[in-house]
């Protein structure tokens, strides 16, 4: 429909939210409350649409995976998720990649990057 919201506007929407992240000091991380309801059904309204396998859809997977690693402090199931969606992205950008899309090559490099360093981080938890 005309009045869904597409890829891009929520890649906007999605920056927008990892940027404040970035900029919050770890206190007000610690109060502010998890963005996980809402994530979980943006992707499954993407899903549900089949806009889930573009190379907007990987970048924003990406985005969204940085989103939990910041609630990863006070949610330990928050890196479980971060980590999927960063497969995700890694996953649907080779797939973009291999298909001769040009653009997904340096945001598959830095999401390999960022799913190692989500295999760290998961590997000094346990």
């Amino acid at each position: 429909s005309k009045d869904a919201v597409n890829v891009a506007e929520l890649m906007d929407l999605v920056d927008v939210l990892v940027n404040a992240q970035q900029r919050s000091s770890s206190e007000a991380l610690e109060r502010a409350p998890s963005n996980h309801g809402a994530l979980k059904q943006l992707q499954k309204n993407l899903k549900s649409r089949g806009m889930d396998g573009s190379r907007e859809y990987a970048v924003l997977c990406h985005k969204m995976s940085l989103l939990y690693l910041h609630e990863g402090r006070k949610d330990a199931d928050a890196v479980r998720r971060a980590r999927r969606l960063a497969k995700a992205s890694v996953r649907i950008l080779r797939e973009q990649q291999g298909a001769g899309d040009k653009d997904a090559s340096d945001w598959l490099r830095m999401s390999e990057i960022h799913l190692r360093l989500l295999d760290s981080v998961r590997q000094q938890a346990t």
